[in-house]
């Protein structure tokens, strides 16, 4: 069965959707996934300086990734405002904060919304790729695996350059791993 069915198939189309076949004057779709709030400032950073316009404006998709452990059943969902008890149990409200605030110095050249993963790192691939085909993203942006800790010693997560790799085989628009 693994020679016959390729479950990454569902993420292809007719036609590419990557920055390069995005056109000119059209919103460019990214997917942004955090994995960890150290994610957070950097991804920023980056959002800043594609300086959004009104003739080029930016559609942001934030993926907020949460390890799955203890059950089988994964879950992916939007943010919404109303469900407070879910904000509280994935603590992301600073993360929200942070992109909505992007969003008001951008005035409507930026648009965020946010969405949430709790998946095991073996099926997270299909989460963002999913989320990429379904919102035709152009381009996914993935935190790099290594982070400098506090006393200066490289630690690697080998469960997100894992995930970081299958994302890039499958994934139906352009792939970009931000150190």
């Amino acid at each position: 069965v693994k020679y016959i069915y390729d479950p990454s198939s569902k993420y292809t189309s007719g036609r590419r959707q990557t920055i390069l076949y995005s056109g000119y004057k059209r919103v460019i779709k990214m997917l942004v996934c955090i994995h960890k709030d150290d994610n957070v400032s950097s991804m920023i950073h980056l959002l800043q300086i594609a300086k959004p316009k009104k003739e080029s404006p930016l559609c942001v998709f934030v993926l907020q990734l949460f390890e799955l452990v203890g059950s089988k059943q994964a879950i992916i969902a939007p943010y919404d405002q109303q469900d407070k008890k879910a904000l509280t149990r994935t603590n992301s409200n600073h993360i929200i904060t942070a992109f909505q605030r992007l969003q008001k110095e951008n005035n409507d050249d930026l648009r965020a919304q946010h969405f949430t993963s709790v998946a095991p790192y073996t099926s997270m691939h299909d989460d963002i790729c999913s989320l990429a085909f379904d919102r035709s993203v152009n381009i996914i942006i993935l935190p790099f695996h290594q982070n400098e800790g506090d006393d200066k010693i490289i630690e690697e997560f080998a469960n997100i350059r894992n995930d970081n790799g299958r994302v890039m085989r499958h994934a139906p628009c352009s792939v970009v791993v931000f150190v």
